[in-house]
Parts: C-alpha cells; structure tokens; sequence
C-alpha cells in the first residue's frame, strides 16, 4: 500500500507580498488578464462596443432621472460630464473589488492544480477593470470635447494636493 504524501507551502514571513517572486511569474499576469478580457466579450453580442455603451447608457439615465427629474444640481458642469466622472471612478473601483473576490472562486481548479504566486489572480482580474476604465476613459474625454468643457490638469493636480 502507497503513503500519500502531503506537501505544505507556507509563506516565508508572516505579511510578504514576495515581489520578486510575482516578477517572476510577470507571464501569468498577461495571460490571466487576456483570457478574462477575451472571454468577458466573447460572451456578449455586442463585444467591446459593450464596454462604450454600458457607460453612456448609465450616464443617460442618470442624466434623465436625477438631473432633469430631481434638479440634483451640478455646480456649473453639464450633468452628464459630472455623472460621468463620477461613475468612471465608481465603476472601476467596484468592478475591481467584485472580481478581484469572484477571481479566487472561478479559478479554484487552477490555485489546487499548480504552484503560482495567488495574488497573480485577483490583480489580473483588477487589471480587466483598469482596461474597462481605460476604454471609459476615451469615452469621457470624448463628452468633455462634446459638451466644450476646458479641464485645467494644473488645477486638478492642486484641488488633489489639498485634500
């Protein structure tokens, strides 16, 4: 009869994020983020234009319900350039937080099958949400130019140091 053999990894220390380790392991962090962005459009009808119109549609009926049927007041800036500023960051943050949690769950066989750093899983899926953001972005800029409003970053980088 066979003895089984149980092998045990433990961290080194007791808080260690080991970045050397995850450098070495930088591959993984690309290959996990392109699959999560491939399957994520492959699964829609409309692709990647889902990423534009997902955003622009929130905006609009942000717009339309708080803007025009509350008055919910902007401080001088189009409602939906200030609804859309708002919700890009919202967006990001809350997409990164719920699948960087759901990542663990979806990718279990992997974490039992085969030795990698795990903090490689959930980064990458914050990394979807950072592409989202960046696309989002792109659409932002492009309603700042819509609705003519002029962005001072000078400004914004000294409105950020006083907080």
């Amino acid at each position: 009869m066979e003895q089984e053999t149980e092998m045990i990894i433990e961290p080194t220390r007791a808080l260690s994020l080991n970045i050397r380790e995850l450098w070495q392991y930088r591959e993984l962090f690309y290959f996990f983020t392109w699959r999560d962005i491939k399957v994520k459009y492959k699964q829609t009808v409309l692709g990647v234009l889902w990423v534009v119109l997902q955003p622009l549609m929130t905006v609009l009926i942000f717009s339309l319900f708080f803007g025009r049927a509350l008055k919910v007041p902007s401080e001088g800036i189009p409602y939906p350039v200030f609804v859309f500023s708002g919700l890009l960051l919202w967006t990001v943050f809350s997409s990164g937080i719920s699948n960087a949690g759901n990542s663990m769950i979806s990718n279990a066989q992997i974490i039992k099958k085969i030795y990698f750093p795990r903090l490689i899983i959930p980064v990458s899926s914050i990394l979807v949400a950072l592409f989202d953001f960046l696309v989002s972005l792109f659409v932002f800029i492009a309603v700042l130019v819509y609705y003519g409003v002029e962005v001072n970053l000078l400004e914004v980088v000294l409105a950020w140091h006083q907080v």
